[in-house]
């Protein structure tokens, strides 16, 4: 569970020019996540961060599919991206870091920009994503 606690605290703090190599992390990042998630069952608080840090590394994952054109697979690593944040901003326990109001946030936010990138000719919507500014309410 460590390691899934500080994939969510690198990603969570993550700078936009340090993103991509943390993309590179990101497979490793949902197998810890999902031993983790698996691990503790569903519902407590071990299994909420785990979808965190699923969420989260398929963020990471979206958009490294957007920059490399992939549509299909960056909408949908996006949508379950979505889907993750939404059950850990719904189970978090009320200490954690970061708050359920601030994944709540930032999922609301990268709804926003999926719901608009379905309709638009090329994935540069979520390509240019960021981590930060969704977080910080910049959106890019």
């Amino acid at each position: 569970m460590d390691g899934v606690l500080a994939d969510i605290a690198r990603a969570w703090a993550v700078a936009p020019e340090n993103e991509p190599a943390l993309a590179e992390d990101a497979y490793e990042m949902l197998d810890r996540a999902t031993a983790a998630r698996r691990a503790h069952g569903s519902g407590g608080p071990v299994w909420a961060a785990a979808r965190l840090a699923e969420g989260l590394a398929r963020f990471l994952v979206a958009r490294q599919m957007a920059e490399w054109n992939n549509r299909s697979y960056a909408l949908q690593a996006a949508e379950a991206s979505i889907d993750a944040l939404r059950d850990a901003a719904a189970s978090l326990p009320d200490a954690f870091t970061p708050s359920r109001a601030a994944v709540s946030a930032f999922r609301e936010r990268l709804l926003h920009e999926w719901h608009a990138a379905q309709s638009e000719p090329d994935l540069n919507r979520i390509a240019n994503l960021t981590v930060a500014g969704l977080r910080d309410e910049g959106h890019r």
